[in-house]
């Protein structure tokens, strides 16, 4: 079978698992579904931007398994990373990460704020990257975050 296929069949599996709250057995399944995303594209010879348009959109899906387990600053972080690419790409994409934002509840921290970062990010989008400014936001935002 080809990766496209594979993948295709992941993804399939992967919201059935969702349906039964099968969450570890959806995030392997959508892993699967990313590994054959970027075996494809490696396969094709696709440029990094291209390989991470098509890694983003399984991103969308680990943010929504994240959002149901109540990991709301992990279901951002991916959320960002799969809109971040061509950001903003329509209205209703915006109102979804502004909810995931809200969720998150960092302090301090404005949509505009989330907004101005997301135009900073250097092409292709590095989910480290997008990781660290969202859990350097939230430790500066809580006092208590790792408090000892």
């Amino acid at each position: 079978a080809s990766y496209l296929t594979l993948a295709s069949k992941a993804k399939h599996m992967a919201s059935k698992a969702v349906k039964i709250a099968d969450y570890e057995c959806a995030w392997i399944l959508q892993r699967h579904r990313l590994e054959n995303y970027y075996l494809y594209a490696e396969q094709q010879n696709w440029s990094p931007h291209l390989t991470t348009q098509l890694a983003a959109t399984v991103s969308e899906d680990f943010a929504n398994i994240l959002r149901l387990e109540g990991k709301h600053i992990d279901a951002l972080i991916h959320m960002i990373y799969s809109n971040a690419i061509d950001y903003p790409s329509n209205q209703s994409k915006i109102k979804e990460l502004t909810t995931y934002f809200e969720r998150a509840k960092i302090k301090n921290v404005t949509f505009d704020d989330l907004e101005s970062f997301i135009y900073s990010l250097n092409k292709p989008i590095n989910y480290l990257v997008i990781r660290y400014q969202i859990m350097t936001w939230k430790i500066n935002s809580d006092n208590n975050y790792f408090h000892i």
